[in-house]
């Protein structure tokens, strides 16, 4: 009998065993990514659209070419379509992003035939009825309105628009003004013109050669139009930004810079320097402003990386009177890692727990495949765990500071506070 008052003991984490992801190309030059994993009876199929921000005839007209999707075709309403995915225990969700439109589908095994040919009838027939149009746009000005009055989405947005510049696809804040502006007709326009690019396409699950047939034949008889290869404006920095709201009690705190991305060489020390940081309950960030100072309740140190650019930013939310003590003690702290390397205890917890983070991240298939996807869209294959793996097991003290004195140069950081 096991003695459960006992600890198991403790291994260290020497290699990672990485999911086969397979690539293919489907007719019509279509790529496929594949992770198979026999007696999981569960597929997840997800088609990634390269329609984003930089495609866009109006401002905020993918997001209601996406979602109207599910709304309607030339042969099922919106309630039909709603109902047959329940009834056969399937789920879709629809997720618009900056570089692209996400379409994912789970089904069990048995149904994929099924709920595969409903997809499709989705991308190639979509009517986009005029009332659920309308319904979807008032219900989207509800959803800006409440956004808007959280100080820490105000923030985010206000951060991107000040490293990107404000007409930058990534930098562009959708408002009421665009929503209002965008019309049944132009919805419609965009989805027959510029939304039906050539997907990538990612599965996961039980798939076998009759999965792979049906969806070859499926996304054969899609019309897909040419990617689009217009190049990414260069972005457009601005000052640092400070919204005042007398109301407000708490100031919601953005600060950080474009940075280098996954492809760099440095990548794998800064990303190692940045969870030091901020990015874990154990970080220095964490136990100054938060254990120490009592500043907040949590601060948090990330890279963003979209398909043409990276950034990084330190966030959190403090009391409106200690908002310049708060971004003091940030500077303070990003200056303290560039001059102090980590102890070897601090180095050796932050290993511990980023390799055993990256292991876990691979838990289920369903993560795996999303970990593949994002890395595949980046021209990037699944090795990069591996090599981010090895430079968390040799990296220094000296590398962590030195990467930190190279990329959080705080005369290039820019600060937004909202509150």
């Amino acid at each position: 009998m096991v003695d459960r008052s006992i600890a198991p003991p403790i291994h260290d984490l020497s290699t990672l065993k990485l999911p086969d992801f397979q690539k293919t190309t489907l007719a019509g030059e279509i790529p496929l990514g594949l992770i198979r994993q026999p007696g999981h009876p569960v597929i997840t199929l997800n088609v990634v659209i390269p329609s984003g921000f930089l495609q866009e005839s109006l401002t905020g007209v993918t997001f209601f070419t996406a979602k109207m999707l599910a709304e309607g075709t030339a042969n099922l309403n919106a309630y039909q379509i709603a109902s047959k995915i329940d009834f056969y225990g399937g789920h879709l969700e629809i997720n618009p992003s900056p570089d692209h439109v996400s379409i994912k589908l789970y089904s069990l095994k048995k149904f994929f035939p099924t709920l595969l040919t409903l997809l499709t009838d989705l991308l190639q027939n979509a009517t986009h009825p005029e009332k659920e149009f309308d319904t979807l746009k008032q219900i989207r000005i509800q959803q800006i309105r409440q956004q808007m009055a959280r100080n820490s989405v105000v923030a985010g947005l206000q951060f991107r628009k000040c490293l990107f510049g404000e007409t930058h696809p990534y930098g562009q804040i959708v408002e009421e003004t665009h929503v209002n502006a965008i019309t049944h007709d132009a919805v419609d326009r965009y989805y027959r013109k510029n939304f039906l690019r050539k997907p990538a396409i990612y599965l996961a699950g039980e798939v076998e050669e009759t999965e792979l047939y049906l969806v070859e034949k499926e996304f054969s008889q899609i019309a897909f139009k040419d990617r689009d290869n217009q190049p990414m404006p260069q972005p457009a920095i601005s000052e640092n930004i400070n919204i005042e709201k007398p109301e407000s009690v708490q100031t919601s705190i953005r600060m950080g810079n474009l940075t280098i991305d996954r492809k760099h060489p440095d990548h794998c020390h800064l990303k190692i320097a940045n969870e030091l940081l901020g990015g874990f309950f154990g970080s220095r960030l964490m136990m100054n402003i938060r254990e120490e100072k009592g500043l907040t309740y949590g601060i948090y140190s990330s890279q963003i990386h979209f398909n043409e650019l990276s950034f990084w930013q330190i966030g959190t939310d403090v009391l409106k009177e200690k908002k310049d003590e708060a971004i003091e003690e940030i500077l303070k702290e990003i200056k303290n890692l560039q001059e102090i390397p980590p102890s070897t205890d601090e180095l050796l917890t932050l290993k511990n727990y980023m390799k055993g983070k990256i292991a876990s991240s691979f838990d289920t298939i369903l993560d795996a495949i999303d970990l593949a996807k994002t890395l595949d869209l980046n021209g990037m294959s699944l090795d990069y765990w591996s090599h981010l793996f090895a430079a968390i097991d040799q990296v220094t003290g000296e590398d962590i500071s030195q990467a930190a004195s190279k990329y959080f140069d705080p005369e290039s950081i820019r600060v937004v506070t909202v509150g």
